[in-house]
């Protein structure tokens, strides 16, 4: 009997020592808005009252491509920017990083966004790690996503808030 007493003693003095350490748990549910961000991905500030709908994308394949739109994609490949095509109530949009010297770079589209009637699209650009081993070859880094729902009207940039340029329709007559 004396050793389920003690027993008894230690574990409350365990769960009362240990209780005492912790934070008060407040009556208050906080209803601010709570913004988690990455340094990375700093999301872009947007003024009180402007409507906001992300917009769902995926990446898009060969395959579900406009006619003639890979041919293009070789064409742009060399130049920083972006092009779009629409094919049934979808957009195409390709993001081309330009020509580089090695490999190791990429690109990938992080969020697309509609904010009164404008499409921002955000990129984040990945390069070559210092002192990285990377093939010696010239490449041509970009993506394409495809999007329904959203204006013709776009806005690419990347993560840092640089601006990627819309290559014009003269190439198509190439």
């Amino acid at each position: 009997m004396k050793k389920i007493v003690s027993l008894f003693a230690v574990i409350m003095s365990t769960a009362i020592i240990s209780g005492c350490g912790s934070k008060p748990v407040s009556d208050k549910v906080n209803t601010s808005p709570v913004n988690i961000e990455k340094d990375s991905e700093k999301k872009k500030e947007i003024p009180e009252g402007l409507t906001n709908n992300e917009i769902e994308f995926s990446e898009a394949r060969e395959n579900e491509l406009p006619a003639n739109m890979a041919n293009s994609i070789k064409l742009l490949m060399p130049n920083r920017g972006y092009f779009y095509e629409e094919k049934n109530n979808t957009y195409y949009i390709a993001i081309f990083l330009g020509k580089r010297s090695t490999g190791g770079y990429s690109i990938k589209v992080k969020s697309v966004e509609d904010i009164e009637g404008i499409t921002n699209i955000t990129v984040e650009e990945y390069g070559p790690k210092t002192n990285a081993m990377v093939t010696q070859v010239i490449t041509y880094p970009y993506t394409i996503i495809k999007a329904s729902q959203i204006t013709p009207n776009f806005v690419v940039k990347n993560t840092k808030g640089e601006s990627f340029e819309e290559m014009k329709k003269e190439w198509q007559e190439y």
